[in-house]
C-alpha cells in the first residue's frame, strides 16, 4: 500500500469507532459530491471534538453515527 493510499484509508476512518466515516471529501475526484457533514442540520459538539485523541485531530472525520449517537446522550 503506497503512502497516499495509507493517508486516504485513514482519512475515511472514524477516529473513534473506526468505522468508516462516509468522507464525501475524500471519495469524491472532482470535488462535486457534498459530503453529509456540510447538511447545514449537522453540527459537530465540541465535547465529541474534545473526546479526539490529539494526534487525531485534523486527521480524519467523524463519522454521522458517532456524532448523533453523542448528540442523543
Amino acid at each position: 500500500m503506497s503512502a497516499e493510499q495509507s493517508k486516504s484509508a485513514e482519512s475515511l476512518t472514524c477516529p473513534l469507532c473506526k468505522q468508516n466515516n462516509a468522507c464525501a471529501n475524500v471519495l469524491s475526484t472532482n470535488g462535486e459530491q457534498a459530503c453529509w457533514c456540510a447538511n447545514p442540520d449537522i453540527s459537530f459538539p465540541k465535547g465529541l471534538l474534545e473526546k479526539l485523541p490529539a494526534a487525531d485531530r485534523g486527521r480524519a472525520c467523524i463519522c454521522q453515527a458517532c456524532v448523533m449517537a453523542f448528540k442523543t446522550k
